[in-house]
């Protein structure tokens, strides 16, 4: 059977099995809000790096409620930044990695910090499909 389309994965047939690489989906409109996003965080830490100078010199010893909502705030804020530069990183320059050999299926992300390969057992799997996505424009609207 003819494909439609080529697509955008690239397949190697190995002497073991298949190697087959997805590039991440590119979300545009969370790519943009992300990159804005992450700007204005790159200014609000250097903003407040003076203040964390001076916060630093007036604790001595005792930390009061501005300084634990100072700390609590700096946490999720960095917490926050790391979450929107792994997305943004996986955007752009992620791929998919799916290596089939007589044994095994694995899934690997590449470029995506935290995630494990997947392995799973051809003995124990059964009844694969492929599933098209609609088109989406809009955070998940499709038309």
């Amino acid at each position: 059977m003819e494909r439609p389309y080529r697509g955008i994965a690239t397949l190697h047939e190995t002497p073991s099995g298949y190697h087959i690489a997805v590039p991440a989906k590119k979300h545009l409109p969370i790519v943009i809000i992300f990159s804005l996003w992450l700007v204005g965080w790159i200014l609000s830490i250097i903003s407040v790096s003076s203040l964390l100078e001076d916060f630093y010199g007036t604790i001595n010893g005792s930390l009061g409620i501005e300084g634990m909502f100072i700390m609590v705030w700096l946490a999720f804020w960095i917490a926050g930044g790391l979450f929107v530069m792994k997305t943004l990183i996986w955007y752009l320059i992620g791929q998919e990695i799916i290596i089939i050999d007589h044994e095994q299926i694995s899934i690997a992300r590449k470029n995506d910090l935290l995630f494990r390969q997947k392995i799973y057992d051809l003995r124990e799997a059964k009844r694969f499909h492929v599933e098209e996505e609609p088109l989406s424009l809009f955070f998940g609207s499709t038309q």
